[in-house]
């Protein structure tokens, strides 16, 4: 499936049309360079899984009902929690995220730098169906628990399991035929994250599922940093040559964020508010794309974007 996203530009009359590919359709989603030993078609995994991955096929389904529990409706209720992405601006935070009392849950690359920063108790959470993440981010992963998308690779789960680290699982919605019903069929009930295209969007749905009523929101920047920085330790992100844009609101220019970047950071913006009518609070920490749109009307928002 192939969404559309539509770009206006109001001042000089442009209207810009993407696709945004899933990653099915991305070069080495599937590596496919390994065997299963006990069917002999190529794996979902690469070689790092295959090392110690028995089964690493369909032959054995990593995310059956009852292999790992589920993420629970208002296990969490009242706490709170701060959920970090990656970008440049969670440096800017690490004194907070070190004497936070309440959960914390680190997204992709941000799980490294809080478990590099001594911050061991923060969770790993990920969406990512590719092979990056354990192929190249969490290599190996840090010692803590997991909650993972249903939709994760085969590989990560696998990987997670042979370090005998816990995992809890939810949804995210990919938007494929029968999806709703196969996960009510394969699973208890539990959260099925759904808005925004990035994985600290989707850790908002599950923690406001969980019961959390103070969410704090760290190094969600959803815009590229000083000297074109893409993440918080420095490194450049692996599509830094993607299609890119700019601009400016309330005075802060935003320079190099990316397509699905802008429609995160739009959705965050919207989400904030649903939230906050129904008494559960969302802060944006630092000077970032979502900060910058949450006080910008609907009508604003939709001339920032327009999402079909």
């Amino acid at each position: 499936m192939t969404d559309s996203m539509v770009l206006r530009d109001e001042r000089m009359k442009q209207r810009i049309e993407l696709n945004t590919e899933p990653e099915e359709n991305i070069p080495g989603f599937i590596l496919g360079n390994a065997l299963c030993p006990v069917c002999q078609k190529p794996t979902p995994v690469n070689e790092f899984v295959a090392r110690f991955t028995p089964n690493p096929c369909e032959c054995d389904p990593p995310t059956i009902a009852g292999r790992h529990p589920v993420v629970r409706y208002n296990e969490a209720k009242g706490q709170q929690i701060v959920i970090c992405g990656a970008g440049p601006s969670l440096n800017q935070f690490r004194p907070f995220i070190e004497k936070f009392k309440g959960e914390i849950w680190g997204t992709n690359r941000a799980l490294n730098y809080l478990h590099g920063w001594g911050v061991t108790k923060a969770k790993g959470v990920a969406i990512d169906p590719s092979t990056r993440l354990f192929g190249e981010v969490w290599t190996p992963p840090p010692e803590t628990e997991y909650l993972l998308a249903t939709s994760v690779n085969p590989g990560l789960v696998w990987a997670i399991e042979a370090l005998g680290y816990p995992i809890r699982y939810f949804h995210s919605y990919r938007g494929v035929a029968d999806e709703v019903a196969l996960y009510q069929t394969l699973y208890p009930p539990t959260a099925l994250a759904s808005f925004g295209l990035n994985v600290p969007n989707r850790a908002v749905d599950v923690a406001e599922f969980m019961g959390f009523r103070r969410i704090y929101l760290a190094g969600c920047d959803l815009a590229l940093g000083e000297n074109d920085k893409f993440y918080a330790g420095g490194e450049e992100g692996h599509n830094k040559d993607d299609v890119t844009l700019e601009g400016s609101v309330d005075g802060k220019h935003f320079f190099r964020t990316k397509t699905d970047m802008l429609m995160s950071a739009v959705e965050l913006a919207r989400k904030r508010r649903r939230l906050k009518t129904q008494g559960v609070k969302l802060t944006f920490l630092g000077n970032t794309l979502p900060r910058a749109l949450q006080n910008q009307p609907e009508s604003v928002l939709r001339r920032v974007i327009d999402w079909r």
